[in-house]
């Protein structure tokens, strides 16, 4: 699962130098991906 985070993380780095709208619909994505893991 560290592996997955560290990716996604990674993604929304990208998502981040490209759009900043984009970084709120991966974060959000990722805060969902968190709640369903723990």
């Amino acid at each position: 699962m560290d592996l997955y985070v560290c990716v996604w993380g990674w993604v929304c780095w990208c998502f981040y130098v490209k759009s900043l709208q984009l970084l709120v619909i991966c974060f959000n994505a990722f805060k969902n991906i968190v709640q369903s893991v723990s």
